[in-house]
């Protein structure tokens, strides 16, 4: 189809001028290029846009396909204001279409109950997939068993999660299974009310995990985030060295992210340093070579580093908040000429990691603090600075 073309080759503007004279046209555009363009939507982020068309499809009568309901409810996920439209979607999806969601459609949901701090749906998304999976015929087309992607998002949820007394809704006592489900269903029970409660119940599921799957660098990354995150420091560091090595577990970007973030908050410089230096090494194997290769696989090369960045967590603004969080962790330890150094070099070989000056509060401040004026003009010198209000902005305006 000539709108799935021009998607596929990223010319929007012509995709929409396709699907518009569709619509103008005798020939009504079909649910496939609804469907097409609500994709096109999503990509860009225009959740708008892509419900305003889904609601214009049922005012055709026209029926949205399952794909239809998993590519928009992918799109509102990603979106923390449209996050209850997604599962008012994935409602719809099932009573009123009768469409049953798949894997990737859970998945999706899981992953905006992490952004949400959602713990709550989070469990029983995964409940569902356990108890669904487990009742599922063999040559069901629609394989619902939790995978890697599942397992991490769970594990992201449980970093994100910010526990303490439960609200009345989230208390309600789960419904009781019958025996041939009891022992699928992992997360029962209220909601832990203590950080300590919820690494406990992260450790179960890992138990869970083992038990299933490989242990992958993004499920073991996940899983030391719960630590890092929820601020429980006595396994991080077995977890870092002894499980990663054990499953054999590549580091990556991401990974050593949350290490820097655990040496920040216990003030261990000196981890801080060799993180670093595991880090810097990681994306030194990522340096061109490619003086002498043609423009076409000097391209292929760059889609494949940009792709690597976005799945690994070091795109250019991931590595400027690396930066920060090491120099910031550096400066904490009282070791300003080093933070400076630090700083400097790493500016100077690439300008683009040059961060604001407010991300660098904490070096500031301990300049302060020690009564060092000289760290703290040059830290001033190396920084964007901060956004000053001037008169002509709407703050000034007489009224």
């Amino acid at each position: 189809m000539l709108i799935g073309g021009y998607i596929r080759s990223h010319q929007i503007d012509k995709a929409w001028e396709t699907f518009d004279a569709m619509r103008l046209s005798y020939h009504q555009a079909d649910e496939v290029s609804y469907t097409l363009m609500i994709h096109a939507c999503a990509k860009q982020g225009e959740v708008e846009r892509a419900m305003n068309l889904f609601e214009d499809m049922i005012g055709n009568q026209l029926f949205p396909t399952d794909v239809t309901f998993n590519v928009l409810i992918n799109a509102c996920a990603k979106r923390p204001d449209y996050y209850e439209e997604a599962f008012d979607l994935l409602h719809q999806m099932q009573t009123v279409y009768g469409f049953r969601p798949d894997r990737v459609t859970y998945n999706t949901l899981l992953h905006a109950c992490a952004w949400k701090k959602d713990l709550y749906r989070a469990r029983k998304i995964v409940n569902a997939m356990l108890e669904k999976s487990k009742l599922q015929e063999e040559d069901d087309p629609i394989d619902l068993t939790p995978n890697e992607q599942t397992f991490t998002n769970l594990f992201m949820c449980y970093a994100n999660y910010n526990p303490g007394p439960q609200k009345t809704e989230t208390k309600q006592v789960e419904p009781a299974a019958t025996d041939a489900l009891v022992e699928h269903r992992l997360l029962t029970g209220p909601l832990p009310e203590r950080r300590s409660a919820v690494v406990t119940e992260a450790k179960q599921v890992l138990a869970l995990v083992q038990d299933r799957m490989p242990l992958t660098t993004k499920l073991l990354t996940a899983y030391l985030a719960v630590h890092v995150l929820q601020k429980q420091s006595a396994e991080i560091t077995h977890i870092y060295t002894d499980l990663f090595d054990a499953h054999q577990a590549t580091r990556i970007p991401r990974t050593f992210n949350f290490m820097l973030r655990s040496c920040y908050d216990t003030k261990n410089t000196q981890l801080a340093w060799e993180i670093w230096e595991q880090y810097q090494d990681y994306l030194g194997q990522f340096a061109s070579h490619q003086s002498h290769a043609t423009l076409l696989d000097r391209k292929k090369h760059e889609a494949h580093i940009k792709q690597r960045q976005i799945e690994e967590g070091w795109t250019m603004e991931q590595q400027r908040q690396m930066l920060v969080v090491m120099v910031n962790t550096v400066a904490r330890g009282d070791d300003i000429p080093n933070a400076l150094k630090l700083l400097s070099t790493q500016i100077e070989e690439n300008p683009n990691l040059r961060p604001k000056l407010k991300h660098l509060n904490i070096f500031y401040n301990k300049c302060i603090q020690l009564e060092d004026e000289e760290a703290k003009k040059q830290l001033v010198a190396l920084c964007y600075p901060d956004r000053k209000l001037k008169p002509v902005d709407w703050r000034y305006r007489k009224q």
